[in-house]
């Protein structure tokens, strides 16, 4: 009998469905299956009566949950106990941050955290954030800096900020003419995009859709960098995070406001529910929030 099917069993029994407790424990319907299938050959008992597309559990199922439940609710005191005998000027801490945010806030926060805790070992991991909610989920990094919405039950998350999504026009172009860019001159205009991946991406989309405009996507790319630089070549336009924006010093690029109101990106702190954060997450999470104040994101780019 192993922690995870454990873990899986409980999932099911609460969410009432394979599916949605595959979702939970970030593992796909086929492997959790896989793993119920074990535990039950194990224990020579079916714990769920599948009928058709719903499940009951079973007798021998109502027996295990509560006594997962509390090897489960055990084994987490037992992780938090080890954690707070853990010093907190020489323990580890295993941080995962997004590849949109890294480049602004990762250098400055990590660099502010290691003057507080120089003994401390860190660990890094860059990553888009469905990666990284499964790590946390995982135990495998202990906070995420990501954008919102997180809808994972598994999460916590602290709303650290917010940012600024700016229009990226080409400088001198003729949308850098308008003081205030009109929803309609974008309907028509050639967009570069992130990849869906990118859970920026995925909020530029949705803004579009928002607005009512679908306009022609003529390059999609892994890099804000890379749309900065199609951006100031003419090629089209994009959404830029302010972080980004406030840090280009090319000159190529005009950063506009969109009539209406520019979308906004909140920035997140996410750590497990089920695990309290060590006296490190805390100190690192407080240094992500000291850059944020300090880099201004709350302060519109000047015109």
């Amino acid at each position: 009998m192993e922690i995870h099917q454990l873990r899986y069993f409980v999932a099911i029994a609460e969410t009432g469905g394979f599916s949605r407790a595959a979702r939970r424990c970030c593992v796909s319907q086929p492997s959790l299956s896989q793993q119920i299938m074990k535990l039950e050959d194990e224990l020579g008992k079916k714990l769920f009566d599948r009928l058709g597309r719903s499940i009951a559990m079973t007798d021998a199922g109502k027996a295990l949950l509560p006594r997962a439940k509390r090897i489960l609710r055990d084994l987490q005191e037992a992780r938090n106990a080890v954690d707070q005998e853990v010093d907190d000027e020489t323990g580890q801490i295993n941080i995962g941050i997004i590849p949109t945010m890294a480049p602004f806030l990762l250098q400055r926060s990590v660099a502010a955290f290691q003057k507080i805790h120089p003994e401390a070992t860190i660990s890094l991991s860059e990553d888009m954030t469905h990666r990284l909610i499964e790590q946390l989920v995982q135990a495998e990094i202990d906070v995420g800096i990501m954008s919102l919405p997180i809808d994972n039950n598994l999460i916590d998350y602290e709303e650290l900020g917010s940012e600024i999504l700016y229009l990226a026009v080409a400088k001198n172009g003729p949308l850098d003419a308008q003081p205030v860019v009109s929803i309609d001159s974008l309907a028509d205009e050639p967009f570069i995009m992130l990849h869906e991946a990118h859970c920026l991406g995925d909020q530029i989309q949705n803004f579009c859709y928002s607005r009512k405009i679908s306009p022609p996507v003529i390059c999609k790319t892994a890099q804000i960098s890379t749309v900065q630089g199609c951006v100031a070549k003419g090629l089209g336009v994009s959404m830029i995070p302010q972080m980004a924006a406030r840090e280009d010093d090319s000159g190529l690029v005009a950063y506009k406001t969109i009539e209406g109101e520019n979308p906004i990106r909140a920035i997140a702190a996410a750590t497990h529910s089920g695990r309290a954060p060590s006296k490190l997450v805390r100190s690192y999470i407080e240094c992500v929030q000291g850059v944020l104040d300090r880099i201004g994101t709350k302060d519109r780019l000047s015109a």
